[in-house]
């Protein structure tokens, strides 16, 4: 980080707050459509929800589409310091298949995202206006391929 002599780095910090928040609202200005996949915005969302530094959450995670056994049904996701500890059925209290790790925490919802844009295929998106991560994730695809990924009920834990 280079900085001016006679600043301290909270100053600089701030500074660069400020100004990523006045370009995130330049981009929401300007996007007609609250879904396109802009890469800039989802680039900024990302760097805004990383400053936030939240490492324990948990939220529900919902697939439709993609023909996959698991679409349709919520399913509650713990991640501690960073890692899925859990991935539970909200239907029937069941876990989900696979190991926990199988299952996405918010940073790896912004990979798929990114992926998914990179390939072309990012049809929508949409971001939490509290904590910016993606809250929608359309992704196109063939018939049977395609589909959304949605995490809702998102709560910070310690």
């Amino acid at each position: 980080m280079i900085t001016r002599p006679g600043t301290d780095r909270q100053t600089w910090l701030r500074g660069a707050r400020w100004f990523a928040l006045c370009v995130v609202m330049l981009l929401a200005v300007a996007c007609n459509d609250s879904t396109s996949p802009n890469g800039a915005e989802l680039t900024i969302r990302r760097a805004q929800w990383d400053a936030q530094h939240i490492a324990s959450y948990q939220y529900d995670f919902l697939v439709t589409g993609f023909f996959i056994n698991y679409e349709g049904r919520p399913i509650r996701i713990v991640v501690r310091d960073g890692i899925v500890q859990s991935a539970v059925f909200i239907d029937d209290g069941q876990p989900a298949s696979g190991r926990p790790s199988d299952w996405p925490t918010i940073d790896q919802l912004f990979a798929r995202a990114a992926s998914a844009r990179t390939g072309g295929a990012l049809s929508g998106i949409r971001y939490d206006s509290r904590y910016d991560f993606p809250t929608q994730i359309d992704i196109s695809g063939p018939p049977d391929a395609g589909g959304s990924l949605f995490a809702t009920n998102f709560e910070v834990t310690r």
